[in-house]
């Protein structure tokens, strides 16, 4: 093993001894270390391990490399593409004429530039030809900010705002992936679970509309909340009457208040996050004044 990998491995082991409580969130700075990497890779390959839960053995990703979807295709995407990072930013800023911002997680990016996108997109191309890396025409478009795009879940369009009157940039979950969460729900509702107990399924639901919230909780999505949240209520609803074995629909045995109160199942979408810069400020003499 190469001895700088040798003393990181020391060095780590002595940190964690000495404090039980650090976090070490500064370790992906060296994980794209190429001696770190090699050294890590030789060490798997030694110990001739078993496939992981992808079923993904040694030998496969030699010869075909990590398929996409992996758990570990994120971290080689990022690793990858790191290069192109670090040439965008020395190439691609104003100093050079761009402006143009690349936003990227693994192997989906976005360019911002209010350069003409044409050229900005040959660019993109050249880059990842040196990485003998090819652009997916499919799914790859030149847009404007009032048309909107979707990123990583996430919808993003520029428009009028009757609420502060002015232009804002709206932003909001895609259609995607509000049909993904309640197909979710409507799974978890299923009548092949009714053998489980109640307490079980509202805890799954639960589970599915915290995290799903708490990732779309910067958005302007209140109504898109409520959505989901009605359909929630719905299935549960209909689920808790068919263990009953009733045929009623249940709105007037099991109202809202009863499935949040009694059955603990959360209740989301009844607050949205407001930025400073979205929040009217109060007038001078205003008793609201601060």
């Amino acid at each position: 093993m190469d001895i700088k990998v040798r003393e990181l491995q020391r060095g780590l082991y002595r940190a964690a001894k000495a404090n039980r409580k650090r976090i070490f969130y500064t370790l992906h700075d060296k994980i794209c270390r190429r001696d770190v990497l090699h050294a890590a890779w030789q060490q798997v390959k030694a110990n001739g391990g078993a496939p992981g839960i992808d079923s993904v053995s040694i030998e496969q990703i030699e010869e075909q490399g990590s398929p996409q979807g992996s758990l570990i295709s994120p971290l080689l995407s990022n690793i990858y593409l790191n290069v192109l990072d670090k040439v965008w930013t020395k190439r691609m800023t104003d100093r050079w004429g761009w402006n143009a911002q690349l936003v990227r997680y693994a192997d989906d990016l976005v360019v911002l530039s209010d350069k003409p996108m044409e050229k900005v997109l040959e660019r993109v191309r050249e880059y990842l030809k040196r990485l003998e890396l090819p652009i997916n025409e499919d799914k790859s478009r030149i847009t404007t900010v009032y048309k909107g795009f979707s990123f990583l879940g996430f919808a993003f369009r520029r428009g009028y705002s009757p609420r502060y009157g002015k232009e804002v940039t709206h932003v909001y979950p895609t259609p995607e992936a509000i049909k993904r969460v309640i197909k979710r729900i409507t799974q978890i509702t299923y009548r092949s679970r009714l053998y489980e107990s109640i307490d079980t399924i509202v805890s799954d639901l639960n589970a599915s509309l915290l995290g799903w919230t708490e990732y779309y909780r910067h958005t302007a999505s209140s109504r898109r909340f409520r959505t989901v949240q009605c359909h929630a209520d719905r299935r549960l609803r209909g689920f808790i009457m068919k263990k009953r074995h009733s045929r009623k629909s249940g709105y007037r045995e099991l109202p809202e208040e009863k499935l949040h109160k009694v059955y603990g199942l959360v209740n989301v979408g009844v607050d949205r996050v407001r930025y400073r810069w979205t929040v009217q400020q109060p007038k001078e003499g205003d008793p609201c004044a601060v």
